[in-house]
C-alpha cells in the first residue's frame, strides 16, 4: 500500500506547486473538472480515497496523522453525498467565487507541505 501514499504525495506536491504558481488557471481548470464530475461522483471519490488512505496509513512512520487525513476525506465524501443544507453548493460557490487568490495559494502551500511530509513518512 506504500504506492498509494507515494502517488498521493506526488499528486499533492504537483498540485500544490501548480496552484501556487498558476493560481487563476488552476482555479478555472479545477472548476471545469468539478462541474463535469458532479456532487455524487465527487462524494464517492472522496470517500473511497479516504478509505484507501486509512488502509495505506499502516505503511508509514506517522500512521495516526495519515489515518486522520483519510478520515477527514471520508467525512467530506459522506457530507457531499448526504448534502445537508446544501453544503456541496455552498462549498463550490465559496471555492470558485468568494475565495481570494491568497486563499488558493495558502491551499497550495498546505498541499505542498503535506505532500512533502507524506513522502518523507513512507516506510522504505
Amino acid at each position: 500500500m506504500k504506492w498509494i501514499l507515494f502517488g498521493l504525495s506526488l499528486l499533492w506536491v504537483t498540485a500544490g506547486s501548480w496552484v501556487i504558481l498558476y493560481t487563476s488557471p488552476s482555479r478555472k481548470r479545477l472548476k471545469a473538472m468539478l462541474d463535469r464530475l458532479g456532487r455524487v461522483a465527487l462524494g464517492v471519490a472522496a470517500a473511497a480515497l479516504g478509505v484507501l488512505i486509512m488502509i495505506a496509513a499502516r505503511g508509514s512512520y506517522n500512521a495516526g496523522f495519515i489515518a486522520f487525513l483519510g478520515f477527514l476525506a471520508l467525512i467530506k465524501g459522506v457530507l457531499f453525498l448526504w448534502n445537508p443544507k446544501g453544503i456541496y453548493e455552498k462549498t463550490m460557490q465559496w471555492s470558485f467565487t468568494a475565495a481570494s487568490d491568497q486563499s488558493y495559494r495558502l491551499a497550495g502551500i498546505i498541499m505542498l507541505v503535506l505532500g512533502t511530509a507524506l513522502f518523507s513518512w513512507i516506510v522504505h
